[in-house]
């Protein structure tokens, strides 16, 4: 075909791009990328996840269903994109032969450098494009088909620039990243101190054994209007969705079984709190019905029952609550399964004092996640401005083109200090 660069097009085709180069090639994504349509089994090819940090072994921790033999393959070399709109972002370059979900789209890459379409597909950009090219009855099961995906238009710098891009974002993110693990692992010490704590409280003099229905009470508010979406994570923060810096829903997309949460109510995420996905929440907001949002029942404390069931989470015990591992992200949205749990409570003057001890540890926690979630934000703008012929990733310096900028994007003086 001939070539066609972005000053040919007409300025629609590649505004999601922005102002990029204008030697850059404009050339659909279909011309780049074969789809790969293999059905395969599980048992013949080792299960994949695809995954917001990349195509990575399947999670232990993910509900599995028994469709093992109605998979798609996948090769070294591949881009994997999920096409559901809840998984947004969960995309890469596989380094692995393996199967993936069936609502994934496995592309082969043709005339393009792998690592470079990498970091073009899992832009910010790209992924706002993907889904605009979407369709779907209701946004949870909104998905983009191949068919349409394949239209739309890319622009690719030559492919020396390709590669130059390419080195230098493996480069630059794996810094962040490593900084990022940094941070983690202090947040995973941290919740391990308190963990300890609370371990320490079971051996108190008063300490009883009880149902937690007879310690937590549903508090089956109604929605609370445009207050936000809350989210409980693995991390055990439960926050507003915002707040993470991620892309998500909005309330008002959503509104249908949603419910109030106030500050201070412990939030249990039904499908993945047996994986640690429970905390007190920190703001005003709505959550969706798959989660339990409770108060603490006759002076028990509220921010030690969260705090004891991470721990049971982190030693494995709600997992084996659970009627076999393909239900275990099943079982809990059902309030008389978790409720039926029993543990062991130490008296309330002694919960007190154990969240006492712990409260400085929370403050860590805070600092570090604002410090992750801006250092994510970073990277993201950096991959874009990256991608998008923002940077001349020779010099380290913005070219003279206005392009998607985002929130927390690097600035010129910044990109060399990310």
């Amino acid at each position: 075909m001939s070539r066609t660069t972005v000053r040919d097009v007409t300025p629609s085709e590649t505004a999601w791009l922005g102002d990029v180069p204008d030697y850059w090639e404009a050339v659909p994504l279909g011309h780049y990328f074969i789809e790969r349509k293999e059905t395969v089994s599980d048992v013949d090819y080792y299960p994949l996840s695809v995954t917001k940090q990349g195509i990575v072994p399947q999670l232990e921790d993910v509900a599995k269903t028994d469709a093992g033999d109605t998979r798609k393959l996948v090769r070294a070399g591949d881009i994997a994109i999920n096409s559901r709109s809840d998984r947004k972002g969960s995309s890469g370059l596989s380094e692995y032969d393996g199967s993936v979900s069936v609502i994934t789209t496995v592309m082969t890459p043709r005339g393009i450098n792998p690592r470079f379409a990498h970091h073009l597909i899992r832009s910010v950009p790209f992924q706002e494009e993907f889904y605009r090219w979407g369709s779907g009855i209701v946004a949870d099961l909104w998905s983009t088909r191949w068919s349409a995906m394949k239209q739309i238009v890319l622009a690719v710098p030559p492919i020396a620039e390709q590669q130059a891009i390419a080195d230098y974002l493996d480069r630059e993110t794996a810094e962040i990243d490593a900084f990022i693990a940094d941070q983690e692992r202090l947040v995973r010490l941290v919740h391990e101190r308190r963990r300890t704590t609370v371990v320490a409280c079971q051996d108190s003099s008063g300490t009883r054994e009880v149902q937690l229905c007879r310690v937590l009470r549903p508090m089956n508010r109604p929605a609370l209007g445009n207050a936000g979406v809350i989210t409980a994570y693995r991390d055990g923060q439960v926050t507003l969705r915002s707040r993470r810096r991620e892309d998500g829903y909005t309330f008002a997309e959503h509104e249908q079984g949603y419910q109030g949460v106030e500050p201070g109510d412990l939030v249990f995420h039904g499908l993945d709190g047996f994986a640690g996905a429970i905390g007190v929440s920190d703001s005003r907001g709505n959550a969706s019905p798959v989660y339990h949002v409770c108060q603490a029942i006759d002076g028990d404390d509220v921010s030690y029952v969260a705090v004891l069931l991470q721990h049971l989470a982190a030693v494995g015990y709600l997992a084996t609550q659970a009627s076999s591992v393909r239900q275990r992200a099943v079982d809990f949205r059902n309030w008389h399964t978790l409720g039926s749990l029993r543990i062991l409570l130490p008296p309330p003057e002694v919960q007190r004092e154990a969240v006492a001890s712990i409260r400085y540890d929370a403050m860590i926690s805070e600092d570090v996640h604002q410090s992750i979630a801006l250092l994510r934000e970073r990277r993201s703008a950096l991959i874009t401005a990256a991608v998008t012929g923002q940077i001349n990733v020779t010099t380290g310096h913005f070219r003279n083109v206005s392009g998607p900028r985002q929130t927390g994007a690097v600035t010129d003086q910044e990109v060399n200090h990310v």
